[in-house]
């Protein structure tokens, strides 16, 4: 697969599953159901288009690069730096420097 497809499989996946999630949603608050930020089917609809970039992006890696899903998945939680910086850490600037 060339570079060119493999970004237009991304953006037509991509794109094409946040639409999809779009039209569910309108067509389910047509019917009456109620779809929104603090009922379990809108939690739900704001996962599935949430995803839809990294779900995508495991899709083509897999497709242009050959790159094995498990791989995929275990650099995405493998953790690069010392965890505390992943973490909201209260600042205190002393010195003109950031303590954690």
């Amino acid at each position: 697969m060339s570079r060119n497809k493999a970004i237009i499989l991304y953006m037509a996946g991509a794109w094409g599953q946040i639409c999809l999630v779009c039209l569910v949603v309108f067509l389910l608050r047509n019917i009456g159901i109620e779809v929104d930020y603090t009922s379990p089917l809108g939690m739900i609809a704001i996962a599935v288009g949430g995803i839809s970039s990294a779900l995508w992006g495991i899709v083509v890696s897999n497709k242009y690069k050959k790159i094995p899903i498990s791989k995929v998945v275990k650099d995405f939680f493998n953790v690069a730096q010392n965890p505390k910086y992943y973490l909201l850490a209260k600042n205190r600037h002393m010195g003109g420097r950031c303590q954690f």
